[in-house]
């Protein structure tokens, strides 16, 4: 039965050939064929004509060139009236004071942020659990009487050797003048610091694992909006650490603050580039494969995720301004990835918790 099945297979296809449908579909093949082994991409790959003077002048790289042009014309158009709303801004000059008290390492605001999420703690332990941890109390005492002592404690770090190893690990060069005195103290940032604290003594009700991490993540998201250098660097750093959803997040946001960040700020200008261009073509080539999938959700799903992580290359092209700062993220991501690389070592020497491990 399957002799007679191919049999009649090879006879069809050898009548097909003979056939003007195959001659019209082999002449359509040979043409495509011709032109793409002529096209910027083949002649990028194969050298022959790979100046990127040639690239820009094709048609494909001014279409996706025009993303960027549109964002340089959303910022020409309201980037004026945005850096006066955000000059003028309660909440961001709050936010900013509270970032530089943390920069600064001052003692009040700790002692408010203790404060705030012990008491915090305690109001919804109490009432939800109908539980006294007297720890809390202590907490609270401690905060309380930090209060009263306004000083920086980044003051005394600036001739520590503990701290002056570690910046020049990282290829840094620390002198704590990065934050500004007059921006601490105020009073909206005092506000914003013990919403902080109340939002972490909250969350260390439900489970002290989100208490603990809740004042961290504050920080870090007001960090990466007022910078996006500084999300490349939590990117870089917590990639080996992190879940990929978590670092997709800090990509997004990173994304969002450079955005941002391009509307009002005069002299910023959008790079793009050959491998710019590149990343591009191959973003909408996945898209297409990922939409005419069978499995389109799924599939668009993972698109997406892809695309996160290649558009990533756009926000360190436009951040990163100089080598000294590339050679700082090339520092930090190797240091992250020595630890990681050393406690898998010790996983397999010690035989720990293996069903993670990272070997």
């Amino acid at each position: 039965m399957n002799g007679i099945i191919w049999t009649f297979i090879c006879g069809f296809w050898e009548m097909f050939k003979k056939s003007g449908i195959y001659a019209a579909f082999d002449k359509l093949y040979n043409a495509i064929s011709s032109s793409f082994s002529k096209s910027v991409i083949v002649g990028g790959i194969s050298g022959y004509q790979c100046g990127e003077d040639f690239l820009k002048s094709s048609f494909l790289y001014r279409a996706a060139e025009k993303i960027f042009v549109f964002l340089t014309a959303i910022r020409e158009r309201c980037g004026k009236q945005l850096a006066d709303i955000i000059r003028k801004s309660v909440i961001i000059s709050s936010c900013r004071g509270f970032l530089h008290s943390v920069y600064a390492l001052n003692i009040r605001t700790g002692g408010i942020l203790l404060l705030a999420a012990s008491l915090a703690c305690f109001v919804v332990r109490y009432v939800v659990y109908s539980s006294f941890v007297p720890i809390l109390a202590a907490a609270a005492a401690v905060g309380a009487l930090c209060i009263f002592t306004n000083r920086n404690i980044a003051d005394f770090l600036n001739h520590s050797a503990v701290v002056g190893f570690f910046t020049r690990m990282l290829g840094l060069e620390i002198d704590y003048a990065f934050y500004k005195s007059k921006e601490i103290g105020s009073t909206g940032a005092y506000v914003v610091t013990a919403l902080t604290g109340i939002l972490a003594g909250a969350a260390a009700a439900v489970n002290i694992k989100y208490g603990v991490l809740a004042i961290p993540a504050v920080f870090a998201v007001l960090c990466v909006i007022s910078s996006p250098i500084a999300g490349v660097y939590f990117a870089v750093i917590s990639a080996p650490f992190v879940p990929t959803m978590v670092l997709a997040g800090i990509c997004i946001l990173t994304m969002i603050s450079l955005f941002l960040r391009s509307l009002y700020v005069k002299v910023f200008r959008w790079k793009f580039g050959g491998v710019g261009f590149g990343i591009t073509v191959l973003s909408a080539i996945f898209f297409i494969t990922s939409f005419t999938s069978f499995a389109r959700r799924n599939s668009l799903t993972v698109w997406a995720m892809y695309f996160v992580f290649m558009s990533f290359y756009f926000v360190i092209l436009n951040s990163v301004k100089n080598l000294k700062r590339l050679d700082g993220l090339m520092r930090a991501f190797v240091i992250s990835g020595a630890f990681v690389a050393a406690y898998g070592i010790m996983q397999y020497i010690f035989g720990w918790n293996t069903s993670n491990a990272w070997i």
